[in-house]
C-alpha cells in the first residue's frame, strides 16, 4: 500500500482495494522505430509518461 508503505497483493486493510493500472495494448507490428523499447510503448499513458530528465547533471547510461 502507498498509503501506509505495507506490502499487500489487492487489498489494504487500512486503506480498502489497490488500484490495478493494465499496461496499454500494443500491436505486435509496432508503427514505431526499433529504437523505442516496447516497455516504453505499454506505460499506461493515463497515469505515466516518459519525458527527459530534468535533473541537472544527469544523462542516459549507455
Amino acid at each position: 500500500c502507498a498509503e501506509c508503505r505495507d506490502y499487500v497483493f489487492e487489498y489494504c486493510s487500512i486503506h480498502g482495494p489497490l488500484l490495478i493500472v493494465p499496461d496499454d495494448k500494443v500491436p505486435s507490428k509496432s508503427p514505431y522505430p526499433p529504437i523505442v523499447p516496447r516497455a516504453a510503448l505499454t506505460i499506461p499513458h493515463v497515469f505515466l509518461h516518459l519525458a527527459p530528465s530534468i535533473i541537472p547533471g544527469l544523462t542516459a547510461l549507455p
